[in-house]
């Protein structure tokens, strides 16, 4: 899912749960911690299916601190985007979530 993967690929470049892969601190996942967000981004998948959820946090502009961005891949590889933030906040294509 992380930099167009489906699968958690080790640094050995094996898939994660794999003899390679299940050593702790083995998986190299591509993310980066963004000082916007409130934590990385957390990641849920169901088979072909997925959805990242990202929370802005304090160092983001007030009026989206706390709202959510929400991506969600659905099982024929699209991707649907999105939040609980205002109308004006939201990116072009991105719908309205409940808070």
């Amino acid at each position: 899912m992380l930099n167009g993967r489906t699968t958690v690929v080790t640094a050995a470049g094996t898939a994660a749960g794999t003899a390679a892969g299940t050593a702790a601190g083995n998986c190299q996942l591509g993310a980066t911690k963004s000082n916007l967000m409130t934590e990385i981004p957390s990641v849920k998948m169901d088979g072909t299916a997925a959805t990242i959820t990202g929370i802005f946090g304090d160092s983001a502009a007030t009026a989206i601190a706390g709202k959510k961005v929400i991506w969600t891949r659905s099982a024929d590889g699209s991707w649907a985007c999105s939040t609980d933030a205002d109308e004006k906040y939201r990116p072009a294509g991105c719908t309205k979530t409940a808070s």
